[in-house]
């Protein structure tokens, strides 16, 4: 699919979604669609996010990259959170290799040409969901007040 349809169809899941962000891989292919959804006003509408994988993370005496350091809070997460039973998840999680860089000694992800050279597929899957530790997002207000009895139409503070 080229970079004008896979935009179109990412524009189409904003309007239906409505999320509060979006994060694109910019490297590759997904620059153009970060790009595709700028031109047409899509960081106004939401909070759009082009990730770079291999900027400086936020803890670098931790982390190697900011990939690493995604996938780091997703493992964190998935310790008490939940994911769909999908074997193209698992296996796209259960991919990539880490260890510790040989001279900083933080925690470096394999990289996918090193996954490529063992005969393991790109985990597209698997960043997609590490991307979502890329923002931090506050929950949704609520468009009504509770009915809780207190905001309520019997409630003595309307």
């Amino acid at each position: 699919m080229d970079t004008q349809k896979l935009g179109g169809k990412v524009q189409e899941a904003i309007d239906r979604e409505h999320p509060q962000a979006v994060v694109i891989d910019g490297d590759g292919i997904g620059g153009a669609v970060y790009d595709f959804l700028k031109a047409r006003g899509y960081d106004r509408k939401t909070v759009l996010v082009e990730f770079h994988g291999g900027i400086a993370p936020t803890d670098p005496n931790k982390y190697l990259n900011r990939r690493a350091e995604i996938w780091g809070d997703m493992k964190d997460w998935l310790d008490g959170g939940q994911i769909p039973d999908d074997p193209e998840i698992d296996t796209d999680l259960t991919g990539p290799d880490y260890g510790y860089h040989p001279t900083k000694g933080c925690i470096a992800l394999e990289t996918k040409d090193d996954m490529r050279s063992r005969g393991v597929d790109s985990p597209d899957y698997g960043d997609s969901l590490a991307m979502t530790f890329a923002v931090k997002v506050a929950p949704p207000r609520p468009k009504e007040p509770p009915q809780d009895g207190y905001y309520g139409s019997d409630s003595w503070m309307q």
